[in-house]
């Protein structure tokens, strides 16, 4: 019998917050702790919010985004929408946060 780790309150909270409404999700991203970013990036990825992907993208608070575990999976959508956000990160001038 093995016990199962209970989900952090932060990953239910972020989780419950792209449930509820996709444009919500996006307007709160600013006030998000970027603790909250990786795992609402991985719901948003397999959850196939493409809007939510390009916001997350634009206000990414890491120097990096490791994508190479994400490519060989068949998500053309939610990929396709993770390089329009990273286009239009690269285009601004001012980084967020």
């Amino acid at each position: 019998m093995s016990v199962r780790t209970p989900p952090r309150l932060l990953d239910l909270a972020g989780t419950s917050l792209l449930r509820d409404n996709e444009a919500s999700a996006i307007a709160a991203l600013e006030y998000l702790p970027t603790e909250l970013f990786p795992s609402l990036f991985l719901e948003a990825f397999f959850g196939r919010r493409v809007e939510t992907l390009k916001a997350l993208l634009q206000a990414w608070p890491f120097v990096r985004l490791p994508l190479g575990g994400l490519i060989k999976m068949p998500h053309v959508g939610p990929l396709q929408a993770v390089l329009e956000g990273l286009d239009v990160l690269l285009a601004q001038k001012v980084r967020p946060r």
